[in-house]
């Protein structure tokens, strides 16, 4: 139960998929999990890279788009 008011509930994976198989929403639900994982952890890193003191100039050069 959410404890907001008027916050929509979130889907189910299936919901999000509901012409995939069992066996498919099973895959899907752990492919999604690893994702979220993958971006947890880059946070998690890019966070402690800038606790590192990291100047703002060293973490814009990193992120730089390249000239077309």
């Amino acid at each position: 139960m959410n404890t907001l008011i008027n916050e929509p509930e979130s889907p189910s994976i299936g919901q999000l998929y509901s012409q995939y198989s069992p066996d498919e929403l099973v895959e899907a639900e752990e492919t999604i999990k690893r994702y979220v994982y993958l971006v947890w952890r880059i946070y998690k890193r890019l966070k402690t890279e800038n606790q590192k003191n990291l100047t703002t100039e060293l973490l814009n050069a990193r992120f730089k788009r390249p000239r077309a």
